[in-house]
C-alpha cells in the first residue's frame, strides 16, 4: 500500500475490481445486456478538436460525457449532475470539474431539485482532467515541478468532493470515477484507504463505461457504500414533524442549568397528563449525576435542560439531511440532525456527536459515531462504563445502548475471471513511487490521529506491489462503533470561576484515582475535550436545585494495567500516543512506546489547567501575548535530524524551572482587583514543582541507564580500553564512578530526598487529591476572575507547528536511548544478514 501525502492507495487492476465490488448476477447476463456503444463513440468524436486533433478543455469533456449519461441512461435510473470545486489557490484553471450521479427515485415527489442534488444524495462522483496521464494524480511518471503541484491540486480536489459526501451522508465508502481524456479509472474510497484501478482507454474499448455504469446502477444501497443501519428521514415523514416539535421551547418542561439555581416545584400529574407529556415533549431526566446505577433506566420526569433543548434546535439547520440511527445489537433507534461536532478529515480515526431523539422514549441522548483502524486494538469505550455501572462515586457517562455496526462484504463468491481486452491493458510499471505532499506532523513519528494537522512534516516514499481485491476487500479497515449516552454535558470553558475550574477538574481526577485503584484502568486520553460539566439536580433543604459536576469522557484509550502498574498485554493498544498531543506528558512525547503511567494521566490534568485557565481566568500576560503562549507552550513540537519529535523547548524549560513566564513576563493570574493573588498561582506552583521533581529523577536516571548502555556497547573491544577505566586496581568494577562522573560532567545534579518524594508522589494519586483538596477547601477564591470571552486573539487558530533543530543540540535523554536501541537493532539485523 502506498501513500500520496496522508491518502493510503492500493492500486489493482481493473478487472478484478469489478469482480469484487461491481458484480453482476451472472456471466450470461453481462454478456447479453448488450452494452450501448454509439454514445461512446459520440463522446470520442466531440471531444477530439479535429482540426488538431486535440482533446477540448475538462469542462466540455465534462459536458459531453455527463450528457452521453443521462440522455443514453447508461447508469439507467441515475442522472448526473456536475459542480466545480475552487483550487486554494484561486486560479480559475485550476477547478475540478466534479460530475456526480443522483438516484431518479426514493425521495419525495415533491422535494424541490435542488435538494434532489444536495450532496448528501450523491451516489457517485466523477472527476474530469485534461491533460493525459503526465497530469494523472495516481500514476507514478516523474513530473516537473508544475505537473507535480497540479496533481497535488486534482487530488485535493477530489478528496475535497469525497470528503463533502462522506459528511452528509452516513456511508463506509464510496465510488468514483476519474476520467482523464481518454482514460478512466475507477476508485473506492473508505475511511482508512484508497483503492485505485490501472487506467482503461474507455474510448478504445466501448463498452468499459456503459459497463461500469450499469453495473454500478444495479448494486444495492449497502454495496454502493450506504450504511444499512441509517434510514433518511424525508420532510413528509412523522419522524421529520416530531424533530421540529421537540425543537420547540417548552415553558412549563424547560428548566435552567446554572449551578446554584433552585427549582420550581414541579407539580404531580394525573396519568393522563403524562402520556400527553411523553407524546409531545418528553425530554431526558435532568438528574445526570445523581446516585445511581449507571444501566440507564426508565426515568418518567419529562423536565429538560434549556441548554440541551437549544442545541437541539441548533442541529435541525435548513439544508442538512436528518436520519434515523440503529445502535447496538438490539437496534435501537434514534433520530440526528446536523453533528454537534466532527471529525471532517476523511482518513484515519473519525467521530461525529450528536444530540439525538431516542425513539422508544422521546429523549435528548449524545449518539457518538465513530471509527478507527480494525487493527489498532484496545476496548470500546461503552464495555468499559458498562463497568463502571454500579459506582455511583464514579463521574462518567451513563450508557443507554452501545455496540459495533455490521459493514458490507463482498461475497467470497466470485465469477470467473474475464479476460481483458487489449485496450485495457495499459502498460503499468512494476513499482509504483509516489511522491508525498508535505505530510502531517501527526505522522511524523508514526501514530494515527483524527484531529486536524499542520502540513509540515517529513516527505515519504514508498513502493506499492499491485495487490488483489479479493485480499483488500475480504475484512472491512475499520472498526465502525456506536455509543449512546444518557448524559449531554456543558463544554468545559463554561465554567463561572476559577474555584470552580479547579473543583471540575478535582472532581475528573477522584473519579480516575477510583477507575485506577478499583477498576485497574487508565485513562490515557486525558484532554480539555474529554472533561465536561454535567449538571445534576439534588435536593437541599426540601428544595430542588442544580449542582455541577465534573465528567471524564471518552475511555476508548483506557489501558488496563496490573496491580503493580504494568500494561496486561491483552489490552494494549497498537497507538502510542493520545489523540491529544496538546495535554500529553513530556515523557510520552519522547517515548511513546513506554506504557502508560498514572504519572503521564496526571500531569496531562495539569496541562488542562494551565491550557483553560489561561484563557479565560484574568492573568498578568499582555492581550496579544496569550495566544503566542498558547501556541508556543501546547502547540509548538521540535524535530531533531532523526526524526525524533519532542515537546516544545517552553513547555520543557517551564517544567525544569517550576517556573510560568513568557516573553519576559511572570504568568500571574488575579483576584477581582486585578491584583497578581489569586490560589490559583499557588497551586500551580506546587503541581509544577511536582513535574520538575519527576523529570529530574528521570533525567538522573536515564544517564545512569545511558552509562549502563554504553558500558556494554564497548564489552567486545576490552581488551582495547584502558585498565583504569575497566577496574580499579583491587579488581572491583568501576561503572558506578564513571555513571556518576559522566552525569556530573554534564552538569547534572542528582536529586534531593525531597524531590524523590514529591515524584513519588505523582506516581499515586493521593498527594495531589490531598493538594487539590487542600486549595477547594481553602478561603479567598474571588468570586469574578473569569473574564468575559476568550482572552486568545479573534483570528487565532489552533494549529500544529514543528520547528527542525539544527545538529548539534543534544537529545533529550529518553530519546537520545531509543535512538541508540534502534540503531543497535538495524547493526544487528544488518549483521546477521552478512
Amino acid at each position: 500500500m502506498a501513500t500520496y501525502g496522508d491518502v493510503p492507495f492500493t492500486l489493482t487492476d481493473i478487472c478484478d475490481f469489478e469482480q469484487a465490488f461491481l458484480p453482476s448476477s451472472s456471466v450470461y447476463e453481462d454478456a447479453t445486456h448488450g452494452f450501448p456503444t454509439d454514445p461512446i463513440k459520440d463522446i470520442r468524436t466531440e471531444c477530439m478538436n479535429g482540426r488538431h486533433n486535440r482533446w477540448i478543455k475538462k469542462e466540455e469533456i465534462s459536458d459531453v460525457v455527463l450528457t452521453a449519461i443521462e440522455t443514453s441512461k447508461l447508469a439507467e435510473v441515475y442522472y448526473p449532475a456536475y459542480r466545480t470545486i475552487q483550487s486554494d489557490n484561486k486560479i480559475q484553471a485550476n477547478q475540478a470539474v466534479i460530475g456526480l450521479l443522483f438516484p431518479g427515485t426514493g425521495y419525495d415527489v415533491d422535494l424541490p431539485h435542488d435538494s434532489r442534488t444536495h450532496q448528501s444524495r450523491a451516489r457517485l462522483a466523477i472527476q474530469f482532467d485534461s491533460g493525459g496521464m503526465p497530469y494523472d494524480p495516481y500514476t507514478d511518471e516523474e513530473p516537473s515541478p508544475a505537473i507535480k503541484r497540479s496533481r497535488e491540486e486534482t487530488l485535493q480536489q477530489m478528496l475535497k468532493a469525497v470528503e463533502s459526501t462522506f459528511k452528509y451522508q452516513h456511508r463506509h465508502f464510496l465510488f468514483s470515477l476519474y476520467i482523464n481524456d481518454g482514460y478512466l479509472r475507477i476508485i473506492r474510497w473508505d475511511r482508512f484507504r484508497v483503492i485505485v484501478t490501472q487506467p482503461v482507454n474507455y474510448l478504445e474499448d466501448h463498452e468499459t463505461l456503459p459497463r461500469l455504469l450499469w453495473r454500478f446502477a444495479r448494486l444495492t444501497d449497502e454495496q454502493q457504500g450506504l450504511d444499512a443501519s441509517v434510514t433518511r428521514v424525508e420532510l413528509s415523514s412523522e419522524d421529520y414533524r416530531l424533530m421540529d416539535r421537540l425543537g420547540q421551547f417548552d415553558p412549563t418542561l424547560d428548566i435552567s442549568d446554572e449551578e446554584g439555581v433552585f427549582l420550581p416545584r414541579f407539580p404531580a400529574r394525573n396519568d393522563a397528563t403524562q402520556a400527553a407529556a411523553a407524546s409531545t415533549s418528553a425530554q431526558p431526566s435532568a438528574s445526570g449525576s445523581t446516585p445511581r446505577s449507571r444501566t440507564a433506566q426508565k426515568d418518567d420526569d419529562p423536565r429538560v435542560f434549556k441548554r440541551v433543548r437549544a442545541a437541539f434546535r441548533e442541529s435541525l439547520a435548513k439544508g442538512w439531511p436528518r436520519y434515523r440511527m440503529k445502535v447496538g445489537p438490539e437496534g435501537r433507534e434514534f433520530l440526528v440532525g446536523m453533528p454537534r461536532c466532527q471529525n471532517p478529515r476523511l482518513f484515519r480515526r473519525g467521530y461525529r456527536c450528536y444530540i439525538a431523539v431516542d425513539c422508544d422514549t422521546h429523549k435528548f441522548v449524545w449518539l457518538k459515531d465513530a471509527w478507527r483502524p480494525q487493527n489498532e486494538g484496545g476496548n470500546f469505550e461503552g464495555a468499559i462504563l458498562q463497568s463502571f455501572a454500579r459506582d455511583s462515586k464514579l463521574k462518567v457517562p451513563t450508557v443507554v445502548c452501545h455496540g459495533l455496526v455490521a459493514q458490507y462484504r463482498p461475497s467470497a463468491e466470485r465469477r470467473p475471471s474475464r479476460e481483458c481486452s487489449a485496450a485495457q491493458a495499459l502498460k503499468i510499471p512494476e513499482k509504483r513511487v509516489t511522491r508525498s505532499t508535505a505530510r502531517e506532523n501527526g505522522k511524523v513519528i508514526g501514530v494515527k490521529r483524527a484531529r486536524d494537522e499542520d502540513e509540515e512534516g517529513v516527505k515519504d516514499r514508498s513502493e506499492p506491489k499491485e495487490e488483489s481485491c479479493d485480499a483488500v476487500a475480504s475484512e472491512p479497515s475499520s472498526a465502525h462503533y456506536r455509543l449512546a449516552l444518557k448524559e449531554i454535558g456543558i463544554d468545559l470553558s463554561e465554567f463561572t470561576s476559577g474555584w470552580q475550574l479547579v473543583k471540575l477538574i478535582f472532581d475528573c481526577i477522584r473519579t480516575h484515582a477510583r477507575a485506577y485503584k478499583e477498576y485497574g484502568i487508565l485513562h490515557g486520553d486525558i484532554s480539555d475535550g474529554n472533561i465536561l460539566i454535567c449538571p445534576s439536580i439534588i435536593q437541599k433543604d426540601g428544595r430542588e436545585v442544580v449542582v455541577w459536576n465534573g465528567m471524564l469522557i471518552d475511555w476508548e484509550l483506557a489501558r488496563f494495567v496490573s496491580e503493580d502498574g504494568r500494561p496486561l498485554k491483552r489490552h494494549r493498544l497498537t497507538v502510542g500516543l493520545p489523540l491529544s498531543w496538546e495535554f500529553s506528558s513530556i515523557q510520552r512525547h519522547r517515548d511513546s512506546r513506554r506504557p502508560l503511567t498514572v504519572d503521564d494521566d496526571i500531569e496531562a490534568f495539569v496541562y488542562v489547567l494551565l491550557h483553560t485557565a489561561v484563557q479565560y481566568v484574568r492573568h498578568t500576560l499582555p492581550a496579544r501575548a496569550a495566544g503566542r503562549y498558547i501556541h508556543e507552550f501546547f502547540e509548538t513540537y521540535r524535530r531533531f535530524p532523526n526524526n525524533v519529535v519532542d515537546c516544545s523547548e517552553l513547555k520543557v524549560k517551564s517544567v525544569m524551572d517550576a517556573r510560568l513566564a513568557f516573553e519576559g513576563t511572570d504568568i500571574l493570574f488575579c483576584d477581582d482587583g486585578r491584583a497578581p493573588v489569586h490560589p490559583l498561582n499557588g497551586l500551580l506552583f506546587e503541581l509544577f514543582r511536582r513535574l520538575q521533581a519527576r523529570y529530574t529523577v528521570i533525567e538522573w536516571d536515564a544517564q545512569a541507564d545511558s552509562g549502563d548502555d554504553d558500558e556494554s556497547d564497548d564489552e567486545g573491544d576490552s581488551e582495547n580500553r584502558p585498565t583504569c577505566a575497566r577496574q580499579r586496581p583491587n579488581g572491583k568494577p568501576t561503572r558506578g564512578t564513571v555513571k556518576r562522573d559522566g552525569r556530573a560532567a554534564q552538569g547534572l545534579k542528582p536529586p534531593t530526598a525531597r524531590q524523590r518524594d514529591l515524584a513519588r508522589g505523582l506516581q499515586s494519586h493521593l498527594a495531589i487529591v490531598k493538594l487539590f483538596s487542600k486549595y477547594v477547601l481553602e478561603q479567598g477564591w474571588p468570586l469574578h476572575d473569569k473574564v468575559a470571552g476568550n482572552q486568545l486573539p479573534a483570528d487565532f487558530e489552533h494549529t500544529r507547528r514543528i520547528v527542525d533543530v539544527p545538529d548539534g543540540v543534544p537529545l533529550p535523554a529518553k530519546a537520545r536511548a531509543r535512538g541508540r536501541n534502534a540503531s543497535r537493532k538495524r547493526a544487528k539485523i544488518a549483521g546477521g544478514n552478512r
